[in-house]
């Protein structure tokens, strides 16, 4: 008995692409160029992680608080620097504003001025001299 092969029973061929694009042998995983791609990215990753924790070492060496590497871009080794010259001066800006903003020293008053000082000044006068707080007020 002899099988009858008709067109309509034929195998057909699947059709080829015209320009295939070379993918490299397959694996269990994937392609070898998704494998490249997948490992750059990792490297990458990697990367960042050292210069953040670089990042965190130069601000605490630097007195400064080391949770900010995590607000710092950490894509390349210029921005990092960048970005830890910049907190510098920033930082550096905040203390000597905070210096300029602090109360002024009063000046000295003699004997019959301490007399006409209000609360206020007199509590400054005892954080700012107390000896000469005692010598003119005698400890009241």
């Amino acid at each position: 008995m002899e099988q009858e092969f008709t067109p309509e029973k034929m195998p057909q061929a699947e059709p080829k692409p015209e320009n295939p694009q070379p993918q490299g042998p397959p694996t269990a995983e994937g392609t070898l160029p998704q494998k490249a791609e997948e490992l750059t990215l990792r490297e990458q990753a990697l990367a960042q992680r050292e210069r953040r924790l670089l990042a965190k070492e130069e601000l605490s060496r630097r007195g400064l608080p080391a949770q900010l590497a995590d607000q710092l871009p950490c894509h390349s080794d210029e921005a990092l620097q960048q970005s830890l010259r910049l907190t510098d001066s920033l930082f550096a800006l905040a203390r000597l504003q905070a210096a300029q903003d602090q109360v002024p020293r009063l000046a000295r008053p003699d004997s019959q001025a301490a007399h006409a000082l209000g609360y206020g000044e007199r509590a400054a006068l005892y954080l700012q001299d107390p000896t000469h707080y005692q010598q003119l007020f005698g400890g009241r």
